[in-house]
């Protein structure tokens, strides 16, 4: 979308010249004499820019050969103030304040300030936000046009790892592409808020494509905001350099473990366990607190599973997620279950019904006796049907077991790895057509 200079009257753009090439970023006018924008927009390579290769320009939403500059105000650049945790080429605290010489006259038309979000007031994942930025319309391509692109929030993991001070966002409609850096994150309220400074994007298949996320820095943040009011050393969020580990035995009945990767800022962590969805940006909680273990049950069979370091200290809340989402694989046995089980005589009757997946597949039966059973077979193999019937062979009243051995299978994708059920048969039984919602009688230990 092209906005009017009136709709985003803060937004500016920043050119800067370098030899016989422009590089092209976007802004955002806090005060009549200071611009925010991207530390890396500063920068040319590891060496800072000249203070006389830059020109901010507001008042115009079209910087084109046919653009309207009836209300433009060009500005040079006095001095450059980026923030202290900024190193180029790394990812964090990628925010500048840009003094203009003179300052911008903000009772002209088309030409206003915006205000700052306040300390600790910004909006959480799902909250709905505005970037205003000069970026391409595709990779390559510039219209030398002001755009809008409404997207919404995500959590900070799902952009970087370790790094304090950012917010994710994404839109299904568009994306940030180059020349956007710098520009302005903004509340969807009216008048609207500064959020956010646009830093770099993140595209899994190509650059400027619809889906691809945008991460930020977070103006909210303690750590940002007091240097933006003035604190040249403000304390620091917590840092982490690698990714946190998720291990341990990914399947129904295991333990999921987190490895929380070394923080520095002597922070407070806890761990969130949660699904991901392929292709996707939605996330579901499972266990959150200060546990980082989760006992995996059959409900957790199919979903891909990721775990989240979150350390906190005075400065801030930093988040890092596992380097990939883990497929949580099940039992065989969770696919067949006893539905009826009888006693006639000396022999018994057992009922057994598999999930489709398991139909035509072979499994391994045994019959044993605790006081012994001359004439039980050893092992016989069984074709498993929608319902499949045992009989046993004579057996004595008490103590007798039945074991189930499968092999492993993958069904949709999904593995469930070989296991045995083992069904311990007492005299009373279960009636016959009833089905047995519980086991607790007949089933004994399932590994």
């Amino acid at each position: 979308m092209i906005p009017t200079p009136r709709e985003a009257p803060w937004s500016v753009l920043l050119s800067m010249q370098s030899g016989g090439s422009t590089a092209s970023c976007s802004g955002s006018i806090v005060d009549a004499a200071h611009v925010i924008t991207a530390a890396h927009c500063t920068y040319e390579g590891s060496a800072p820019r000249a203070l006389g290769s830059y020109t901010v320009t507001a008042g115009i939403s079209d910087a084109s050969q046919n653009g309207d500059r009836g209300e433009e105000q060009a500005r040079e650049v006095s001095s450059v103030r980026v923030a202290p945790g900024f190193a180029p080429g790394e990812v964090g605290d990628d925010v500048a304040v840009l003094r203009v010489e003179p300052p911008f006259d903000l009772s002209a038309v088309g030409i206003a300030s915006i205000p700052l979000v306040s300390q600790d007031t910004g909006l959480a994942a799902g909250g709905a936000a505005r970037l205003f930025g000069w970026g391409q319309v595709e990779a390559g391509h510039s219209d030398g046009k002001l755009h809008r692109l409404d997207q919404g929030l995500l959590e900070q993991w799902q952009c970087t790892y370790g790094v304090p001070s950012v917010l994710c966002a994404w839109s299904a409609t568009g994306a940030a592409c180059a020349g956007d850096s710098g520009g302005g994150l903004v509340t969807a309220s009216d008048p609207p808020v500064l959020l956010g400074v646009s830093n770099f994007v993140i595209y899994p298949s190509s650059a400027c494509a619809a889906g691809n996320l945008t991460a930020y820095t977070d103006l909210s943040t303690l750590e940002i905001h007091s240097w933006l009011l003035g604190d040249a050393d403000p304390q620091q969020a917590p840092r982490a350099k690698i990714r946190p580990l998720l291990w341990g035995d990914l399947e129904s009945g295991g333990t999921a473990i987190c490895d929380s990767p070394e923080w520095t800022g002597a922070p407070v962590v806890t761990t969130k366990f949660l699904y991901t969805t392929p292709g996707s940006y939605a996330t579901q909680i499972v266990q959150q607190g200060s546990s980082n273990k989760y006992v995996l049950g059959s409900k957790d069979v199919g979903h891909s599973l990721t775990c989240v370091s979150v350390a906190t200290n005075e400065a801030g809340t930093t988040e890092a997620a596992s380097w990939r989402p883990m497929l949580i694989g099940g039992r065989a046995t969770e696919l067949i279950k006893v539905r009826e089980a009888s006693r006639e005589g000396r022999r018994w009757r057992v009922l057994l019904a598999a999930a489709p997946s398991l139909r035509g597949k072979r499994m391994k039966t045994k019959w044993t006796a605790a006081a012994g059973c001359a004439v039980c077979p050893r092992i016989r193999a069984l074709s498993i049907g929608k319902r499949s019937r045992l009989i046993s062979p004579p057996v004595p009243r008490d103590g007798v077991r039945l074991s189930l051995r499968l092999s492993a299978l993958t069904v949709n994708g999904i593995p469930y790895r070989g296991s045995t059920l083992r069904v311990r048969l007492h005299p009373l039984g279960l009636a016959r057509g009833r089905e047995a919602s519980s086991l607790s009688r007949h089933v004994g230990k399932v590994r």
